[in-house]
Parts: C-alpha cells; sequence; structure tokens
C-alpha cells in the first residue's frame, strides 16, 4: 500500500500490475492516519478514530481538486 499525500489531501493506494489502484476514496491527512469524511449530527466532518475535523468549504475543494488530480493522472493513455 502506498499513501499519495498533496497539502492536506492523502489516498491510499495500492500496485498492481497495471498501476497503481485507487483504495477506497480520498480523505483529509489527519496525523498520520487518513480522515474519512461522514456526516455527524447534520453535518460534514473528517474522521479519524476520535479526531474529528470540520469538512469545510476549502477543505472540501481542496479534496475534489485532488482527487480531480488522481483520477487525470490514472487515466489510461492511448
Amino acid at each position: 500500500m502506498v499513501g499519495v499525500i498533496k497539502g492536506h489531501c492523502i489516498a491510499l493506494m495500492q500496485p498492481t500490475p497495471g498501476g497503481l489502484k485507487l483504495i477506497g476514496r480520498p480523505g483529509w491527512k489527519m496525523g498520520e492516519v487518513l480522515g474519512v469524511m461522514v456526516e455527524q449530527a447534520g453535518r460534514k466532518v473528517f474522521r479519524a478514530k476520535s479526531e474529528v475535523v470540520e469538512a469545510t468549504e476549502e477543505r472540501l475543494s481542496e479534496l475534489e481538486n485532488f482527487s480531480r488530480e488522481l483520477e487525470g493522472l490514472m487515466a489510461p493513455r492511448a
């Protein structure tokens, strides 16, 4: 397993014979772990164990940009 980090975003990837494959969805880097986005009390947050970070518009935008960049890098090349 490989962790790909850019800014505060992180994605876990697995090497395969065809290249790297995304494991799950990218999330927010919280210390040394990936915080997954969940809904808690009607609001979006990133959670890793007992730690919780608000999923602000700025963080969601950064994560969306990171996800799009990863998709572009992993797209098959002709």
